[in-house]
């Protein structure tokens, strides 16, 4: 599910830790902050993975869910990196419910 993200068209804004000083936008922590969240991205999420730093799935799931907030919070809807942000949280809900039916599936008593 991870790497289908980080090979998306759209993933390229979201694959490392935004460089807020060198895109000039020394805010970027601030309004992350003063809108309770803080920073992440699919890099750091694939790190916490290998490092098996999730406790649980929902951990994952938040973490990523993040990653597209923050573009959502930071930037106003016109901004190409909102709409890719958008399209990339599409694409992870439907894999994440697709994922949620499948275990569901595979649970259920027969």
């Amino acid at each position: 599910m991870l790497g289908k993200l980080k090979k998306h068209q759209d993933a390229n804004p979201f694959l490392a830790p935004v460089d807020y000083v060198g895109l000039g936008i020394p805010d970027y922590i601030e309004v992350l902050s003063d809108n309770g969240c803080g920073p992440m991205d699919l890099g750091t999420v694939e790190r916490k993975l290998d490092e098996s730093a999730y406790k649980c799935e929902k951990e994952f799931a938040r973490d990523v869910r993040r990653v597209f907030y923050n573009a959502s919070v930071y930037n106003p809807d016109t901004n190409v990196v909102w709409q890719m942000a958008e399209t990339l949280s599409k694409e992870f809900e439907s894999a994440w419910a697709e994922r949620k039916r499948e275990q569901r599936a595979l649970h259920r008593p027969r």
